[in-house]
């Protein structure tokens, strides 16, 4: 019996492209998003990864001011997504920042309730995000050691801080 692989690999790709579809580990985008946001409705977050770079745009006083563009996420316990959050958000600028003073004090507290700070909230292939721009309060025009400090309050008053 001779055996040709042109048959061998057409049998080799018939059994591999048949099976039951519900048994594949492989899903969609919109299948993936939503099932996530299934998941993340109702819990609560317990850790906020936030990700900066210097960047322009509009001042608190509508002039062109430099300053922070962010995006923060927040995770549930045990979530490797991220996921949106309901609640008051407060963001501490730091100027002349030193990681050793026990007690810095901020230029500047920004403060988002519920309802601005989820209209930041965007939609990414890996969850839920908030994207901001906060404007550097202070006019200098050198170089600065700043920092910057999320600090989330849920509205059953839980208060997590990155």
């Amino acid at each position: 019996m001779i055996i040709r692989p042109s048959l061998v690999l057409s049998l080799l790709i018939a059994g591999i492209c048949t099976g039951c579809a519900g048994t594949s580990f492989i899903k969609s985008p919109g299948q993936f998003l939503t099932e996530r946001r299934q998941k993340a409705h109702g819990q609560s977050a317990t850790r906020i990864l936030c990700l900066w770079e210097a960047a322009a745009g509009q001042g608190l006083d509508g002039r062109p001011s430099r300053g922070f563009a962010g995006q923060i996420l927040f995770f549930g316990p045990r979530d490797a997504a991220p996921i949106p959050v309901h609640g008051t958000i407060r963001i501490y600028e730091y100027e002349d920042y030193h990681p050793d003073d026990p007690n810095p004090k901020p230029i500047h507290v920004f403060v988002f309730d519920d309802s601005a700070w989820n209209a930041h909230r965007a939609e990414s292939t890996i969850g839920e995000g908030y994207n901001v721009f906060l404007p550097y309060v202070k006019r200098h025009t050198g170089p600065e050691a700043c920092a910057l400090k999320v600090e989330f309050e849920s509205d059953n008053g839980r208060t997590i801080s990155s």
